[in-house]
């Protein structure tokens, strides 16, 4: 599945870097919704920024130099505020329930700390699909930006590397835990031949490996049965007393092979009520 967006091609005097990208199809309207988070540098004098570019909306920037931005956000800090919104937004009503927001989250002394897109859009009835959610560290004066994530990646060595692919997490106050995903891939360099790691913060892990006979059978099967997905590895499915949700879903082609996979992730707030529904969506390596 290639981007609806291309990352612009860096020059001599600019260079690029992604940083995320989220999409969504509204189909009410007919549109794919897509979001192209990069960092745009100067190379003459190191100054960037960061681009928040849409498909089919107005683009937003992130200018750590930009007064204005730093006194909107020591105004939101100064208030108690969680996050600040900036930029293009499109806020939910009563008969349109799509939802575009960046929200810029800043540390206890008010500086960036990171920032989130959230999406929403429609399904063909017009009601809302589950919320999708990118989340992005501020870029900082660090050597690797996964610092922050609770689920470090593994340190490559001389005979296996590893990719990061994906991360996700939500805190459930319910049970005073955060649940954290990290995905990567790990590849044997003596064989090439690797697999996909889901690893939990508080729950069993998942492997998938695109040579396990009993996963390529299940795939082969779902797709003989016309299913949307496949469930697989641990997963965690919602009680009416217990609305959690923990699911990896692989997607297939029309020829029933591999082509992405989601993990779905609700956790719930202090009155154990469902918080929205996180996202993330990873295409399945071709190498």
């Amino acid at each position: 599945m290639e981007q609806a967006i291309p990352l612009p091609k860096s020059s001599s005097s600019i260079s690029y870097e992604q940083l995320g990208y989220i999409e969504s199809f509204d189909a009410v309207v007919d549109k794919l919704y897509a979001f192209l988070v990069y960092k745009e540098i100067r190379n003459d004098n190191n100054k960037w920024r960061i681009h928040v570019k849409g498909s089919v909306t107005a683009g937003t920037v992130f200018d750590p130099e930009n007064k204005s931005l730093e006194n909107a956000i020591q105004k939101a800090h100064a208030h108690e505020e969680k996050y600040l919104v900036w930029g293009f937004n499109l806020l939910p009503k009563e008969d349109d329930l799509r939802l575009v927001e960046n929200r810029i989250f800043f540390d206890e002394n008010g500086k960036f700390d990171k920032f989130e897109i959230h999406l929403i859009t429609r399904n063909k009835d017009g009601n809302a699909l589950p919320e999708k959610t990118i989340s992005i560290d501020w870029p900082g004066e660090k050597s690797d930006d996964s610092t922050k994530q609770a689920i470090p990646l593994p340190k490559s060595s001389s005979s296996i590397t590893y990719e990061q692919l994906g991360y996700l997490e939500s805190f459930d106050a319910v049970v005073d835990r955060l649940y954290a995903f990290l995905i990567y891939k790990e590849t044997r360099l003596n064989t090439n031949k690797w697999v996909v790691h889901i690893k939990g913060s508080v729950t069993a892990g998942t492997v998938f490996d695109p040579e396990n006979k009993s996963l390529l059978n299940a795939i082969q099967k779902a797709h003989a049965h016309e299913e949307a997905y496949l469930v697989w590895g641990f997963n965690l499915l919602p009680k009416e007393d217990d609305p959690r949700l923990i699911e990896n879903r692989i997607f297939f082609n029309e020829n029933g092979k591999f082509d992405k996979f989601e993990i779905h992730l609700i956790t719930r707030d202090k009155d154990g009520h469902a918080l929205p529904e996180k996202v993330v969506t990873i295409d399945w390596p071709r190498t």
